[in-house]
């Protein structure tokens, strides 16, 4: 299992917190907005290191092939009971228009080529 850098997972916790202050250093408004009130700032930058949590969370999640290769071979079986279910279904149903047109009443030449095709056998 390969290990990811410490000082990248820490940077990419840090880095919401940078952006941050960006812009409160480059926007007066929301600068004044949030020293004036001491919750709001709490809760602003509690979200920014939550998202840096999350960002370096997935980056510290490692998908080697061996965890691809289970998520394509779990999402091909779906894949095939989904479209073994629909094939017999649609099968039984193609089979029963077959039947059906075999059997109609055809008049002229088709009818005397119909009957010497259903005479035949396979």
């Amino acid at each position: 299992m390969t290990q990811r850098s410490g000082l990248v997972s820490f940077a990419l916790v840090v880095i919401p917190s940078i952006l941050l202050v960006a812009f409160r250093i480059l926007s007066p408004e929301l600068n004044e907005a949030l020293s004036n009130d001491g919750f709001g700032q709490i809760a602003v930058h509690s979200v920014a290191i939550l998202i840096g949590l999350i960002i370096a969370f997935r980056y510290s999640a490692v998908h080697d092939h061996e965890y691809r290769r289970s998520k394509a071979i779990s999402a091909l079986s779906k894949t095939y009971k989904l479209e073994d279910r629909g094939l017999w279904e649609k099968g039984e149903v193609a089979i029963q228009k077959l039947e059906a047109s075999a059997y109609s009443d055809f008049k002229g030449r088709k009818a005397s080529a119909s009957r010497q095709k259903m005479q035949g056998s396979i």
